[in-house]
């Protein structure tokens, strides 16, 4: 038989139970609020406090600041340039555009007209004698038509140079022989330091008109505007066109080698009479003797009368003179 439970005793533990369990409670409370304040008063190093606080209950928040990163400005933009276009001048900017060596005796301008611009240079000359010649003039001019409406012509290693008229003076005085000569009176063939001679054997030369060789070898600016072009220039050949009917003169007193060698290719392609035809005349003060002692392979072309230009022939003439290698060479 179980004891009869007190009544009493079971109150009494209820109410120590009640009562104590607060007293704990409110003990561990000011315990707490105790280390908070002692806490407060003393911060750990290095650390920050923040208090926060309430109508009943001030708090103590402890933290340590988080580090601010630096600002990094992002890089300034860079623009890539846009590449400059690979600008290649044009042919049409100065392809066939004449440019002045010299000045006549009357100041008319010594023109040449470049084509190309390689490293072997060649050069044409027309009009040395004026006027009853004036078809060499005109052959110049439809040779340049004729590079301007194909321009590949023109090797790309040639470079072409035609000066239209050497002697504008006697081209703008007459078309015939009264214009052969300068405004001086010059025969400008025969003032070239190439055995110069101050007169010559009329009887089997040209004289229909005077004319003199000038009062020294190069005295006329004409003269000195091409040899001055011909001696800056590395030329590999020379043409000069003359009329009419005799041939082609190869350049040199003797002929050079490399002259008769050109003489002799054009001669292949052309009608024009190589040896050329012999009248006996001495060609004192030649030009392309001249240049031949200058190591310019040179030859006189004589078109077949005064009044035709020969186109149709000069122009395969043109195209065989423009190539790279002539070798020349005997």
């Amino acid at each position: 038989m179980l004891p009869k439970k007190n009544p009493r005793s079971g109150f009494f533990r209820f109410l120590i139970g009640f009562v104590s369990q607060p007293i704990f409670g409110i003990g561990a409370i000011l315990l707490i609020l105790l280390l908070m304040v002692w806490r407060g008063l003393n911060p750990l190093p290095g650390t920050n406090s923040i208090y926060l606080a309430t109508s009943t209950l001030s708090i103590v928040v402890d933290y340590t600041p988080l580090s601010t990163p630096e600002r990094t400005e992002p890089p300034a933009a860079t623009q890539t340039p846009e590449p400059s276009p690979d600008i290649t001048p044009s042919p049409t900017n100065w392809f066939g555009v004449p440019f002045t060596i010299g000045y006549s005796v009357e100041g008319r301008p010594l023109e040449v007209y470049q084509f190309g611009n390689g490293p072997k240079e060649r050069l044409i000359v027309a009009g040395i004698h004026g006027g009853y010649e004036w078809n060499t003039v005109v052959l110049a001019e439809e040779l340049i038509s004729y590079i301007m409406e194909d321009p590949n012509v023109i090797p790309p290693e040639v470079t072409l140079y035609i000066l239209k008229n050497m002697n504008p003076d006697g081209y703008a005085k007459a078309w015939d022989a009264t214009g052969r000569a300068n405004a001086n009176g010059v025969d400008l063939n025969r003032n070239f330091d190439a055995e110069w001679l101050v007169d010559w054997n009329r009887d089997v030369c040209f004289n229909r008109v005077y004319v003199t060789a000038g009062p020294e070898p190069g005295s006329e600016p004409e003269t000195q505007a091409i040899m001055s072009f011909i001696t800056s220039h590395e030329i590999e050949a020379m043409i000069i066109y003359h009329s009419a009917g005799l041939g082609i003169f190869p350049g040199g007193s003797p002929p050079g080698p490399k002259s008769q060698m050109l003489a002799y290719y054009i001669s292949g392609i052309t009608p024009y009479a190589y040896p050329p035809k012999d009248i006996g005349c001495v060609y004192s003060g030649a030009m392309a003797n001249w240049a031949a002692l200058q190591g310019v392979p040179s030859v006189d072309i004589e078109l077949s009368t005064h009044g035709d230009t020969d186109l149709s022939i000069n122009s395969q003439v043109l195209e065989f003179f423009v190539k790279p290698e002539l070798n020349l060479a005997p």
